[in-house]
């Protein structure tokens, strides 16, 4: 076993030495000749057969050659990092969260190959305190840098920009909309609501112009934030198009807006259950779809129900929706109006992983999804993070049922009724943890 330890730093020291050598010959060796186009590309093996995030692996072959910009080396759709090559070997660092099971492909000179065996990735994920005060008293939100930082008990939902920003929103007598960035170390109140229009509810981001929108509960209010304004707030409203045929019905309740990146509309859904689009531009609002017109499906759209709801990034005609009294996720399709079951038992609260068709959900809230289309729920009830990626369902981090507060590593966390999530340009989680008055990140490797 001595031996067996000793021989451990040895053997990566060796690794890390044999990496530089091949770098340097790659440097010194600018035409790639040794790559013979009319020789085929031959993967013999790679090794080691599993691992984490920035795992170091050697693929063995024959025909690689030398010169890195002419080689590709894919974890499934994940680029991997090449370190080296010396024409039989390649030394590599694996991606960030590729699949747990992936394919391993090597591109040379435009030509792929594909080895037969697969590389089994292992997810790691811990879970930070970003800010806020555990235990803590305050009845608004105390800004500052974060260590200062304290919300309320009513600390509700999150988006996230590309700048490293997270907005959020706080409910109660503190009714508010802040933001907060690690890096400046910082969290600022951008605006204090008028409690006449309702809690601000589920935010949403241009990505085109970075101007953030979130509605207030009540009737057609929103907020706007602009960036090129230093994040002044602008009270706006939902108006009613002076073409009657657009039947738009004036909104009575709604939780959640969502920007479409193809249309470049906001949609909401309203308490009755239409779904309702607005032009960010115009704010003139259009009905998508009600419980009668998408009623031809199978499925038809609920009513009288709380939802929350957030577009599938690769896939714009796709919105995903969270019952939240019914305890399951649907997918809504805008331009087919089909309306379907995707993941929980709809109508029972409970807490179950696996099979979509047979999860169980208890009072889910917010939704975000990753830019491999994984998406993250906060499931409150459980007091967890759930996801739902490839038709199962796992628990994230948090222990189903099991409330409290514990930062760390993923099996060993505890949240108490989350509500709000969001990913980041990273695609690390941050939660809003209300029954511990915190932020917290998820962080994924």
């Amino acid at each position: 076993m001595n031996m067996l330890r000793c021989f451990q730093p040895i053997r990566l020291l060796f690794i890390i030495a044999l990496a530089f050598t091949w770098s340097s010959c790659d440097k010194n060796k600018e035409d790639g000749s040794d790559y013979d186009p009319s020789r085929p590309v031959v993967l013999a093996k790679f090794y080691p057969e599993s691992g984490g995030y920035a795992t170091k692996v050697i693929i063995s072959g024959e025909n690689f050659g030398t010169d890195t910009s002419k080689i590709k080396v894919y974890f499934n759709e994940k680029k991997a990092s090449i370190v080296g090559t010396n024409g039989e070997q390649l030394y590599v660092v694996v991606p960030k969260l590729p699949g747990e099971i992936c394919k391993v492909k090597v591109d040379v000179d435009g030509k792929s190959h594909i080895f037969k065996e697969t590389f089994q990735y292992a997810s790691s994920y811990t879970i930070t305190t970003v800010a806020g005060k555990y235990g803590g008293t305050a009845t608004t939100m105390i800004d500052g840098n974060l260590a200062e930082t304290e919300f309320n008990d009513r600390l509700a939902f999150l988006v996230t920009d590309t700048e490293g920003n997270l907005f959020g929103t706080q409910h109660g007598s503190g009714q508010l909309i802040f933001m907060l960035n690690e890096d400046k170390n910082m969290s600022k109140k951008l605006l204090v609501v008028n409690g006449g229009h309702g809690d601000p509810q589920v935010p949403t981001i241009n990505p085109t112009n970075g101007k953030i929108y979130v509605p207030s509960a009540a009737n057609s209010w929103y907020y706007e934030f602009d960036p090129e304004l230093q994040w002044s707030s602008r009270q706006q409203q939902i108006l009613n198009p002076t073409d009657a045929d657009k039947n738009f019905t004036p909104i009575d309740w709604k939780l959640s807006l969502a920007f479409n990146q193809e249309d470049g509309y906001v949609y909401t859904r309203s308490w009755l259950g239409e779904f309702v689009r607005f032009n960010p531009k115009t704010r003139v609002g259009e009905l998508v779809a009600s419980p009668k017109t998408a009623g031809v499906h199978p499925d038809p759209l609920f009513v009288d129900m709380d939802s929350y709801h957030v577009f599938d990034p690769n896939n714009q005609d796709i919105i995903y929706v969270a019952y939240q009294p019914r305890h399951c996720i649907y997918s809504f399709n805008i331009k087919t109006l089909e309306h379907k079951l995707i993941a929980g038992t709809s109508g029972v609260a409970g807490y179950n992983d696996g099979p979509a068709a047979n999860a169980e959900f208890n009072n889910p809230r917010q939704m975000t999804v990753d830019s491999d289309g994984n998406i993250y729920v906060a499931d409150a009830g459980n007091h967890c993070i759930r996801k739902i990626s490839n038709g199962m369902v796992s628990t994230v981090v948090g222990q189903g049922g099991v409330s409290g507060y514990v930062d760390g590593s993923a099996e060993e966390a505890l949240l108490n009724n989350p509500w709000g999530v969001a990913v980041d340009k990273n695609d690390d989680v941050y939660v809003a943890d209300r029954g511990n008055r915190v932020i917290r990140k998820l962080s994924f490797k």
